[in-house]
């Protein structure tokens, strides 16, 4: 009986662990969808946006940089990076909008285990 509740155990785990991936993915997607269509409207809804989208990268340099964190040192690094140009890209007076809205997406589809196309695993 041990096993099966070891079993049942892992299983739980994997099943979370998808789902807070899962989770993540969406949390990307929403702010590079708000993004994308603050973008067609410009001035108000822009900025607040962007305001928006710094405070997602804030966090996620914050969570990247506290000791607890699970993930991989190399994984930490490449975020922290990712997390630096975002930021230095939102200082500029006229951001890139379409390399943020990109950035979210590519962060989205690695955290649901997809590749996007043109690009390759290990480079």
């Amino acid at each position: 009986m041990s096993g099966y509740r070891n079993s049942t155990k892992a299983y739980q785990s994997a099943v979370n662990l998808r789902s807070l991936r899962e989770r993540d993915a969406e949390v990307f997607e929403v702010f590079a969808s708000r993004l994308s269509e603050a973008e067609k409207a410009g001035g108000i809804p822009l900025a607040k946006a962007l305001a928006d989208y710094g405070i997602l990268w804030q966090t996620v340099t914050t969570i990247t940089l506290d000791s607890n964190n699970p993930q991989p040192v190399e994984i930490r690094k490449s975020l922290l990076s990712l997390a630096a140009l975002v930021i230095k890209e939102m200082k500029e007076p006229k951001p890139d909008i379409g390399v943020l809205i990109t950035i979210n997406g590519n962060i989205a589809a690695g955290l649901r285990g997809i590749i996007p196309a043109g690009e390759q695993v290990g480079l």
